[in-house]
């Protein structure tokens, strides 16, 4: 199981799935075009770190041509590629990089009417308004490459159809795992749920990191409850951690060991979590869940949670977009 969030991971390690990213990034500033191949003439441009491309943009010292090196971009990569940018006025069709919430990121521009743009990633479940006057200049343009130049053909269209391609494929995906799981060889188990207490907390650190690798990013404090799940041995096989904040219970962390999921004990943890928050006085559960992360979704609304909003960044408006969060409500 599987889930999308701002500290939420997937129910493996963070509420998180498949997801359009904020690219990561080195540039270079232009150095001393010599004659010969466009190749030859971009590996003179010298590079420039992320953080750094973002600050000459913000201070007005970005130069007129440069190259940046990206992977996991908003735009289509070949993996990490290294692209050759321009400042130049956009069309329709171009990739365009932008400074947004004081990071460097790209988009599609779908169509421009004066000062604003309408824009998308490549692989995205909206567009994004960006108004010129208003959000920000483009700070540069992708020269086209050869996928650049069929996305011109009718960058609406194509964007649109990799969003709807990305959707069936989530879902085909899920299926296979499910069809896969009731053929393949299951380790059945029984499980109970608990609340765990602040000297529980060494054992989940340790579980999390034996069952995805990464250590848990978040420490044990008061405002919060963790729920275990356990097999009929005691051995701990899940968790979920929800943060309180107000009267509101936020499902920011699940995760069930990977031997031991489609068998009802990531829905039991849940459970269980919504029915202490109700004894606390709590009034509402959310959780964040990336769109494409079919399993999280379904495990989440056999509870009764629900589909209420895009979950939004006001102070980086492009984020939204790239983290592809649904807001997920359950009034308690």
């Amino acid at each position: 199981m599987d889930n999308g969030s701002s500290t939420n991971g997937r129910v493996e390690s963070r509420h998180a799935g498949p997801s359009g990213s904020a690219a990561s990034a080195s540039a270079t500033v232009d150095g001393v075009a010599s004659a010969g191949s466009s190749a030859s003439v971009a590996a003179s441009l010298v590079a420039l770190s992320h953080e750094e491309v973002a600050t000459r943009a913000r201070e007005g010292r970005l130069p007129q041509r440069w190259r940046m090196r990206i992977k996991d971009a908003p735009i289509f990569t070949l993996g990490a590629e290294d692209l050759v940018l321009r400042q130049r006025a956009p069309v329709a069709g171009d990739a365009i990089c932008l400074i947004s919430g004081g990071r460097a990121t790209f988009r599609r521009v779908l169509a421009i009417d004066g000062p604003r743009l309408r824009l998308r990633g490549d692989v995205a479940p909206f567009e994004d308004a960006w108004d010129t006057s208003t959000d920000g200049e483009v700070i540069g343009c992708v020269e086209p490459r050869i996928f650049d130049q069929f996305v011109m053909l009718d960058p609406v269209a194509i964007t649109r159809s990799n969003w709807y391609a990305a959707i069936a494929a989530a879902h085909a995906l899920s299926a296979k795992k499910r069809v896969s799981r009731s053929f393949g060889k299951k380790v059945e188990a029984r499980f109970t749920t608990r609340i765990l207490s602040l000297e529980d907390w060494a054992g989940v650190r340790a579980f999390w990191l034996e069952a995805c690798g990464d250590p848990l990013p978040v420490q044990a404090h008061e405002d919060q409850h963790v729920v275990g799940l356990f097999d009929e041995n005691g051995v701990l096989r899940g968790a979920t951690i929800h943060l309180r904040f107000g009267t509101a219970s936020y499902s920011a962390f699940t995760l069930v060991d990977r031997r031991f999921r489609n068998q009802g004990g990531g829905r039991a943890m849940i459970e269980h979590a919504v029915k202490h928050a109700r004894e606390r006085g709590l009034t509402l559960c959310y959780v964040h869940i990336h769109v494409r992360n079919i399993p999280s979704i379904l495990a989440y609304k056999r509870v009764g949670f629900h589909a209420v909003r895009w979950w939004r960044d006001e102070s980086d408006p492009l984020l939204a977009a790239e983290r592809q969060w649904k807001v997920f409500e359950l009034t308690l």
